[in-house]
């Protein structure tokens, strides 16, 4: 278990160097000056942008093994010892501190996420998702084995980076709870104690807002222990909307936001499109309002925006490989290939997910039309997942009253476009799969959006001592979820655990090809592949061997 625990916590200070240094190369090569010094996680979150470019970009044409995957880390690794950005720091007491925390905390997620995965989509397509990526390049038609392999989630392919098969293989385990050690880091970087009730609370408390459902997601819905993209999608709809919210800040105040910066921001906003599609339109907004606000500015670096340009076109380019769908399961822009899969396969995979996620269980089909089935699902949503959606969903109402309230004289805060981020997401949300696990983050998102605009207005126009009290209930309450943290003693103490193994049995279609099914149930795990529990006869090899 020692040694389990060691090499996690090594990999994670080599992987935040190694991506370090790609992103210092990266924003370098595309024509920053040496005199823009953004803040130094976020060059972590560049170089892990470029890296998933380059996994998506090579993957066309190679597996994901040790050899492929490993030359850009070390790269990254010589551009960190060159770049030294250490130099000049002063070592405080402050720093001893900061590490005496960060260690047991940093300890506590490797052995969480060294458990055995229990999410049931990591044992129904997300395992089988990242072996077909180590073992083959990307497979033109993969959908038609299994409709879920055609989701297009470049989170499959780092976390088979981080496998560096042959020989490692828990890079599942390692990806996401190194994004979510990161998103930490970088939100508690933001926060600053000194004078911590002055100052704009747009900029001085919207990174600690979010700590506290951070810190509960860790603790639910198997997020370290599994292979979902779902976890990363939340940890960067919050980063982006913490981002978003201190530039606009700024700019309100007649500061000069760091035009490299919100140009950081929109490859966080492209690799987040591509971490799983739902983000769609959160991201689509959050360059909108980017590009609306500092077009100006951020024509200074359109080379970086050039890079998140690449890295959607890449990331379309793989949708048509897998289904000949760019947006699977939407099947607009559908080329006829050969490989293609049908549109109404993707069309029926798009309705049960909605209906799914509308009515879970064996009558779910029903709730595809009409609005019978909304009576049901207000009352699940209440009784189990309160926390995640009815208590943000208050606290969203009451701060939009108070603001609307102190804003009856005409006097407006900038920044409302923030709440039409989150707000805008939950309606598409509920129109396209109103499941809790879709959408927590925005329901929480929307509130501190709120609940910062209210600040704002009590900042402007109330006394300090009003300022302060409603800013304290205010951190008090979206504070609410380290009250419900669970199972904190669910560690693994015999280091990374395997998946489950389950009996399968080969079936031969048409064409002769050998395909593996689970005996019960429609969880393969990490078996052999082919691996489906959908059999199609008409399923076989374009190219025999």
């Amino acid at each position: 278990m020692l040694g389990a625990l060691t090499i996690t916590l090594l990999a994670y200070l080599m992987l935040a160097a190694a991506f370090y240094g790609l992103g210092f190369a990266c924003i370098r090569v595309l024509g920053a000056s040496t005199s823009e010094r953004p803040e130094p996680l976020w060059l972590v979150w560049q170089g892990w942008g470029l890296y998933l470019l380059f996994l998506l970009s090579v993957h066309l044409f190679l597996p994901l093994q040790a050899a492929v995957v490993s030359p850009p880390l070390l790269l990254g690794l010589v551009v960190f010892l060159r770049a030294q950005p250490w130099r000049g720091l002063r070592l405080s007491w402050r720093h001893g501190v900061t590490c005496g925390l960060a260690l047991p905390v940093a300890t506590w997620v490797a052995a969480r996420s060294m458990l055995v995965p229990t999410n049931y989509d990591t044992g129904l397509y997300h395992l089988q998702s990242i072996r077909w990526d180590n073992t083959f390049p990307l497979v033109p038609g993969l959908g038609n084995l299994h409709d879920r392999l055609a989701f297009n989630q470049s989170f499959f392919e780092f976390a088979a980076a981080l496998n560096f098969h042959p020989y490692f293989g828990h890079g599942a385990a390692l990806a996401n709870s190194f994004l979510y050690l990161l998103t930490l880091a970088s939100l508690m970087a933001l926060v600053s104690w000194r004078n911590f009730l002055q100052g704009c609370p747009l900029e001085k408390l919207s990174p600690l807002l979010p700590i506290a459902y951070l810190a509960y997601l860790g603790t639910h819905f198997s997020s370290l222990n599994s292979a979902s993209p779902d976890l990363t999608g939340e940890l960067l709809q919050i980063l982006m909307l913490v981002s978003l919210t201190r530039q606009i800040s700024r700019i309100s105040r007649g500061q000069t936001s760091p035009a490299l910066q919100d140009a950081l921001l929109a490859t966080l906003a492209a690799v987040a499109i591509t971490v799983k599609l739902s983000n769609l339109v959160f991201s689509g907004l959050t360059l909108l309002v980017l590009v609306n606000n500092y077009r100006w500015q951020l024509l200074r670096h359109k080379r970086i925006f050039l890079m998140a340009l690449a890295l959607l076109v890449v990331w379309s380019i793989r949708g048509y490989v897998l289904s000949g769908m760019p947006l699977f399961p939407l099947s607009l822009g559908r080329v006829p290939f050969e490989w293609a899969m049908p549109a109404k396969h993707a069309d029926e995979l798009r309705h049960v997910v909605r209906a799914w996620a509308r009515q879970p269980g064996p009558d779910f089909r029903q709730a595809d039309t009409g609005w019978a089935w909304t009576g049901p699902w207000l009352q699940r949503i209440y009784q189990s997942h309160w926390l995640e959606v009815v208590f943000p969903l208050a606290l969203s109402g009451a701060a939009l009253a108070g603001a609307l309230w102190l804003s009856r004289n005409g006097h407006r805060q900038p920044g409302w476009s923030l709440s039409a981020i989150p707000a805008s997401a939950i309606v598409f949300w509920f129109a396209f799969g109103p499941d809790p696990r879709f959408g927590r983050a925005l329901f929480w998102c929307l509130a501190y959006t709120t609940s910062l605009q209210l600040l704002g207005l009590v900042y402007t126009q109330l006394s300090p001592r009003a300022y302060g009290a409603v800013a304290l209930t205010i951190l008090c309450l979206c504070s609410r979820p380290l009250f419900s943290l669970t199972n904190l003693h669910l560690v693994s103490r015999s280091g990374w655990q395997n998946p489950p193994v389950v009996a399968l049995r080969a079936q031969k279609t048409h064409g002769g090809l050998t395909i593996w099914i689970p005996e019960k149930g429609d969880q393969a795990w990490d078996g052999p592949l082919p691996s489906t529990p959908y059999f199609r006869q008409e399923v076989g090899l374009r190219v025999p061997g």
